[in-house]
């Protein structure tokens, strides 16, 4: 009974320590230099992951050993590859890798296998959560048939997570960091 009421108390101190160590605080005038990055709208995301939604596929060609160093199926490693998120002013541009599945084909002879677009974002929103200090960007991207719904988080310190759905493929999301373009 009483080594039960120890492990209690532990895993309890355990679960208090851990949500306690969660919360990042930010001086002010690091939340305004923050605030004021993703007010000019000039800024990139370049994501150093891919997190797909892990399938039979995806764990075959981990089995095959055809995954970048350090990848797993659910977790894809972009560290040397070429990739961004951008947003200037009223436009938007995105040459993301993708893995996993299309549901629907793409054009006749289209050699963009990821997810590329350049345009104009429909409802582009920008919201600052200050009670969870980070931005919340959504906006909506077309190229061709495809439509892509378009979620990203961004927080003071410039991580981001960027969450894709599409009309033609299985959602995936990608962990990176906010930067300026001029960078």
């Amino acid at each position: 009974m009483k080594s039960k009421c120890i492990s209690f108390c532990m895993a309890m101190l355990l679960l208090v320590s851990c949500a306690t160590s969660s919360k990042f605080h930010y001086s002010e005038s690091e939340l305004q230099a923050f605030e004021t990055f993703i007010d000019s709208g000039d800024f990139q995301i370049v994501s150093d992951w891919a997190i797909p939604l892990a399938n039979t596929s995806l764990n075959a060609l981990s089995n095959a050993g055809l995954l970048p160093v350090s990848s797993t199926p659910g977790r894809i490693n972009l560290i040397g590859n070429v990739n961004y998120l951008k947003i200037q002013g009223d436009s938007t541009q995105a040459y993301l890798p993708y893995f996993g599945e299309r549901q629907i084909g793409g054009a006749y002879g289209d050699s963009n296998r990821g997810i590329a677009f350049e345009a104009v974002p429909e409802d582009l929103e920008i919201h600052f959560d200050k009670e969870k200090n980070r931005a919340n960007i959504q906006f909506t991207a077309s190229r061709d048939t495809e439509t892509f719904d378009v979620m990203a988080v961004i927080f003071p310190n410039r991580n981001s997570i960027i969450t894709i759905n599409s009309n033609q493929r299985r959602t995936i999301s990608y962990r990176g960091m906010a930067q300026s373009i001029h960078d």
